[in-house]
């Protein structure tokens, strides 16, 4: 379902975790971090770098945005080993960009190559971060949906 286009209030939750989901105003807020009506361009962009798939969670007043990236010129650049981008905005105008974030697991791992398309979200305080993971051994061939967590959105 596109929440951006359902109607109603967001579900009550818990006292401790708020609303179980995000009411559909502020996913009308959301939609100006697009341009010229394409969803596929936001208005955050690494200088340099080529950006894609990008996910967003909202947490404590500031918005995070963990993106997949390339150097525009990646020459001398093992792009299988290069981590997600990070930004954070209070606005969905403003961006910061924020260290890269998740780098590929050490050699040999299941995650030793770099991370495709992922997921974000917040609850008690930690951020749970889905990622599509693949590794060296097989060639990156195989695909797993991995799961990293931390209590730092920003260190």
């Amino acid at each position: 379902m596109n929440t951006s286009e359902s109607s109603g209030t967001a579900t009550q939750g818990d006292q401790q975790h708020g609303p179980l989901w995000t009411p559909p105003d502020r996913n009308r807020v959301l939609s100006r971090a697009f341009t010229g009506g394409d969803p596929r361009s936001v208005l955050y962009h690494p200088a340099g770098m080529y950006m894609w798939d990008a996910w967003m969670v909202h947490h404590q007043g500031v918005t995070h945005a963990f993106h997949l990236m390339l150097p525009r010129s990646p020459t001398g650049v093992d792009v299988e080993r290069l981590p997600m981008g990070h930004a954070t905005s209070t606005d969905l105008i403003s961006w910061q960009r924020q260290p890269s974030v998740l780098p590929p697991g050490p050699p040999g791992s299941l995650d030793d190559m770099q991370h495709w398309t992922g997921d974000a979200l917040v609850f008690d305080d930690q951020l749970f971060l889905h990622y599509t993971a693949r590794a060296s051994r097989e060639q990156g061939l195989v695909q797993r949906t991995m799961l990293a967590r931390t209590r730092y959105l920003v260190t």
